[in-house]
């Protein structure tokens, strides 16, 4: 907690004093005829000569021209203007421009025998197997993360009022990942960049089979390249009552010319509220616990690109989290009598990249990828002590990979009406996994040490035109496996994929997609020996797991029904050959020790979702996104009602704006059943609510109350082999923090320089 408020303090009292000269010494553009601010208006000026070199500044998002650079007592000729806006011309001193307001009259508005025709710039537009997105019709403040615009994006719900999380989902649940410039974000970066820098988004339900797996959408974001310079920080502190803590949030954001950086740091401390657990088998309740745990995160995030010509473009950075918890079990066991149990775990994690794409003369483009992952030290450690027994398991795991790939698309081909583009990419992955558990005594501890070797290739070919779509895409892994228990284990398989689409009309569009994906064993489950997972509950891999193989067919109807409506209905169904499921079992004839493993079995999934998106003005906006789902295994064994049945799961969230009051949001989950193998979970709903509010320009206050209903903690458990896990918590939690902005900072560049064509005009593939 020190740390985190001398951090503040710091870098508070670095930046304060120039971001208050940054905001004073402005010349603010506004809408002559709706008095809205005008989002980066620019200025070209020349400075005590009017025949002499002309330079053009770019203002903000907030219609804000900085001349904090310009000499104060210098005579400057200007012109100030935007796109689709005459322009305004003036003469003076450069110091009697500070806090002057212009006001700028729109050239979209025409006067014809008394109607008013004004241009518009539509918000969605449909396209086979695309969803193209008016970015900044969405982006409420330039300066904001990526994240804030995302979540209000049609078809795309954040699942999180959270600062500190960030569950991007589409319809029939997937998750969406966002890619910038062709390359995947983390989270930290999806948390820090700021949204002015965007200049295109598309959404992509059905992606190629080279892009990512079957379960996620990917949207598509293409950078705006102005050739001027910005500096931007940000700091966020806050503290939570309930699920108790502080948090802090660091950004900075920098552009100077071809160069931009981004640094983001995210820390937060939890103290959970007392959790309750009941356990019963056969209708016996056989153990009860109460437990008090707590965790410190702190995730850090750099990275740097160089926009270099001809298209090139070069990322490198690096990502780290550090994840510390502990938890303190007190319980009343039928087998134990009154026992007491702590669980540690250490989790640590750094991972470096380098992207590099480049065009070639002929239009064909080249993707350069290399990935190093280390997790040094990743330790579950377990210590229980009853008046009957004492027991410690301890399960560390050390995990280093290595991945590179490189992937070339060719420049698309115009056949008539049609184009034609394809892509080819390759790389190899090696990984290297260590695991050492243990029960009793750590010199009893067995090691298993697994390496895998991989090596993919891909392909994928799409003709297109304004209505239809077609994509044929086709992934290649050959993988070997060794190491204790495993030796020698080779794997290959090849994933295809085939999507089509359909534009009706500018309103409405169909999406038809088969897949067969592929998911292997990861290498944790392989490792035989078994560790505990708590004093009731022991964890043991399987060295016999198959590969699952998945065969999906998905169905996606996309509409705008009216002005504000839009909606997306999708229809998925998946056999699983092989599927890989989690068994609880109960070998003992006696006592209540369980085993968790992992088996194969069959199964059939069907599902229909709906994703509405309804937006009664730029103010007011509800996104829902619901799911209905069938679920049927091929074991006899299974009960009826474990066997087969239908689950719901499903979230609304609005989001309304209220003048200088403030934004409000309101999110609601409710997943009343959730069915796996051998497993049915029960939750109630539950409610989180924010609220952010503007202080000053450079201050706001976030707000909110999470699990409003104290319902999120309570759920119960039904295993068929008659375990039975209640549980109760009360995660009703306050949360405030306050962000202040130190610094932004637009430079000046000449007047015609620079280029949008070093970024490539597609994202896609």
């Amino acid at each position: 907690m020190k740390f985190f408020c001398c951090f503040i303090i710091f870098l508070f009292l670095k930046t304060i004093v120039h971001s208050q000269i940054l905001i004073e010494r402005t010349i603010i553009v506004k809408d002559s005829s709706t008095g809205e601010y005008l989002q980066y208006p620019k200025m070209r000026y020349a400075l005590n000569d009017q025949n002499g070199k002309f330079v053009e500044i770019i203002g903000n998002e907030k219609g804000l021209i900085d001349l904090s650079l310009l000499p104060n007592a210098s005579t400057i000729y200007y012109s100030i203007y935007s796109d689709a806006y005459d322009t305004s011309k003036g003469i003076g001193i450069v110091k009697a421009l500070y806090g002057k307001q212009i006001n700028l009259s729109s050239q979209l508005e025409k006067r014809l025998q008394n109607v008013t025709v004004v241009g518009h710039r539509k918000a969605i537009t449909l396209a086979p197997n695309e969803i193209k997105i008016n970015w900044n019709k969405y982006m409420k403040d330039g300066a904001s993360p990526l994240s804030k615009t995302i979540e209000r994006l049609p078809f795309v719900v954040n699942n999180s009022l959270s600062p500190n999380n960030l569950l991007l989902e589409t319809v029939g649940k997937k998750k969406v990942k966002v890619f910038l410039d062709g390359r995947e974000l983390s989270d930290a970066e999806v948390l820090s960049l700021p949204s002015m820098s965007i200049a295109k988004a598309s959404l992509v339900t059905f992606p190629s089979a080279g892009e990512t797996d079957g379960n996620s959408a990917i949207l598509y974001l293409t950078t705006l390249n102005y050739a001027y310079s910005y500096h931007f920080q940000e700091i966020t502190g806050g503290y939570d009552v309930g699920v108790s803590g502080p948090s802090l949030t660091y950004r900075n954001t920098k552009k100077n010319g071809a160069w931009s950086s981004n640094i983001f740091l995210n820390a937060y401390h939890y103290d959970f509220p007392n959790m309750y657990t009941a356990r019963s088998y056969d209708n016996i309740v056989f153990q009860k616990d109460t437990t008090k745990s707590k965790s410190t995160t702190v995730i850090f995030s750099a990275s740097t690109t160089k926009v270099g010509r001809k298209g090139s473009l070069l990322t490198f950075g690096l990502t780290s989290n550090i994840l510390l918890s502990n938890s303190d079990v007190h319980s009343f066991s039928l087998d134990d009598g009154s026992l007491y149990t702590n669980t540690k775990f250490r989790y640590f994690n750094v991972s470096a990249f380098m992207n590099y794409q480049w065009t070639t003369i002929n239009g064909n483009k080249f993707r350069l990828s290399t990935l190093v992952d280390v997790n040094p030290n990743n330790h579950n450690s377990l210590k229980s002590e009853s008046i009957v027994t004492d027991l410690l398991s301890s399960n560390r795991q050390t995990n280093y990979s290595e991945n590179i790939s490189l992937k070339y698309t060719t420049k698309s081909k115009n056949l008539g009406d049609w184009k034609w583009s394809q892509s080819f990419n390759s790389g190899l992955r090696f990984k290297q996994n260590s695991i050492q558990r243990s029960i009793g005594e750590e010199n009893t501890a067995s090691k298993n040490i697994l390496n895998e070797s991989s090596f993919f290739t891909g392909y994928s070919a799409a003709i297109t035109n304004e209505k239809y779509s077609l994509e044929f895409s086709i992934v290649g892994n050959l993988s070997t496996i060794n190491g204790y228990s495993v030796p020698n284990y080779q794997h290959g398989y090849v994933y295809p994929k085939l999507t089509a689409g359909y534009t009706i009309d500018d309103n409405n569009s169909l999406t038809l997609s088969f897949s067969n994906p592929t998911y292997r064993p990861n290498l944790s489950s392989l490792a035989s020996d078994s560790n505990y997972n708590s004093n009731w509950l022991i964890v043991r891999g399987d060295d016999q797991l198959k590969t699952e193989k998945e065969y999906t067919a998905d169905f996606l109807l996309t509409s705008t029904l009216e002005k504000n409506l839009s909606l997306e209905a999708s229809y998925t169904g998946s056999y699983f050959q092989n599927g890989i499921v989690t068994l609880f079992s109960k070998d003992a004839p006696s006592g209540y020790t369980f085993y968790t493993s992992w088996l194969n079995c069959e199964y059939l999934l069907h599902s229909l979702s709906f994703n509405l998106n309804y937006e009664l003005s730029n103010f007011f906006s509800i996104r829902s996104n619901t799911k209905v789902s069938y679920i049927a295994f091929r074991d006899q064994s299974l009960l009826p009602n474990f066997k087969k049945g239908f689950f719901f799961e499903g979230d609304v969230r609005a989001n309304y704006t209220i003048g200088k009051v403030g934004d409000l949001s309101l999110l609601a989950n409710w997943n009343p059943l959730n069915r796996s193998y051998f497993v049915q979970k029960r939750e109630k709903v539950y409610l989180d609510f924010s609220y952010t509010k503007s202080i000053s320009k450079a201050v706001s206050i976030y707000f909110a109350v999470y699990d409003l209903l104290g319902n999120k903690g309570n759920r119960a458990t039904d295993y068929q082999n008659g375990l039975y896990i209640h549980q109760t918590q009360n995660n009703r939690t306050l949360s405030i923090s306050f962000t202040w902005k130190l610094g932004q900072m637009f430079g000046v560049r000449n007047a015609g320089s620079g280029g949008s064509e070093v970024i490539p005009s597609d994202t896609k593939k």
